[in-house]
């Protein structure tokens, strides 16, 4: 005999695993729809060169697979960079390519000038155009006069190689004192005192080593000449490497400044490039520590 009851709650799982199953399949209906959707527009982009709908799409909606499919041989990075690479020259025809770094990204001189190394960057997955970090920071350092007082560093070396000699006496003076103070108190100690007097003694044997450190500092500049003129002209090589930054750097200001004002335009210029090139018809500058 069948229970009523029994088969109405056979009924009721049997409809709540068909609305189960139906919403699992319209999802995934959706889903491969959207995929769809999304390679075929895709696909229109990269026909059509259409670069503001390609990152949008495959920095965004684009999945995963369809992504690495799509680029397995840099297909994709190729394109982008090779885009990014003409408009950049167009806007820019002073700049100078000067090597590719990966299929996304390439350096860029500022011009042409005497002892030239790259100073911009063009990361053309994203896409970012930037100055090389290394060269900020010299642009940074240079328009903070930052610079190293090398005169003074050898100048302070070549007087310590004068005084070394009376330091090193003096030192060894001050040394033989604190011995025959360790002497003198050891002669007197005894058995009420003995705490006392060791006390004494080890505060004289700390103030003795702190010499004898201090000592081992000036010894080079007496034993070891050879080191100290080492020094001199490690500090003689790196102040004309110095010099020789400073003229670059200062080079390339003059071209921020003949191309771009100052490095506020410069600044300015490539955020409005980037967002003309991204189909932006209101770009905003933004600050300096900023997306560019």
């Amino acid at each position: 005999m069948i229970d009523p009851q029994t088969n109405e709650h056979y009924d009721e799982n049997e409809q709540e695993e068909a609305s189960s199953f139906y919403d699992i399949k319209e999802k995934a209906s959706m889903n491969l729809s959207q995929l769809l959707e999304d390679l075929q527009a895709f696909e229109q982009a990269v026909r059509e060169e259409n670069i503001p709908a390609i990152y949008q799409l495959y920095n965004g909606r684009l999945n995963d697979e369809l992504k690495k499919s799509s680029n397995e041989n840099h297909e994709i990075d190729q394109l982008l960079m090779r885009k990014i690479h003409d408009r950049f020259l167009q806007e820019f025809p002073f700049m100078k390519h000067t090597e590719t770094i990966s299929p996304t990204m390439s350096y860029y001189q500022i011009g042409t000038y005497f002892h030239e190394r790259a100073t911009i960057g063009i990361d053309a997955s994203l896409p970012e155009i930037f100055v090389l970090p290394q060269i900020d920071e010299e642009w940074e350092n240079y328009a903070t006069q930052q610079t190293h007082d090398f005169d003074k560093k050898i100048n302070e070396l070549e007087a310590k190689v004068i005084t070394a000699k009376t330091e090193i006496e003096r030192l060894e003076e001050a040394i033989k004192e604190i011995n025959q103070q360790i002497t003198d108190l050891d002669d007197t100690k005894g058995f009420l005192n003995r705490k006392k007097i060791d006390e004494e003694i080890q505060a004289l044997e700390q103030k003795k080593q702190a010499l004898e450190n201090e000592k081992l500092g000036w010894l080079p500049y007496i034993e070891e000449p050879e080191k100290i003129q080492k020094q001199k002209q490690t500090l003689l090589h790196e102040e004309k490497a110095d010099q020789l930054r400073a003229a670059i750097v200062e080079k390339e200001q003059r071209q921020i400044k003949k191309y771009f004002g100052d490095m506020e335009g410069f600044r300015q210029s490539i955020h409005r490039f980037l967002m003309s090139y991204l189909g932006s018809e209101n770009p905003e500058i933004v600050e300096e520590g900023g997306d560019e």
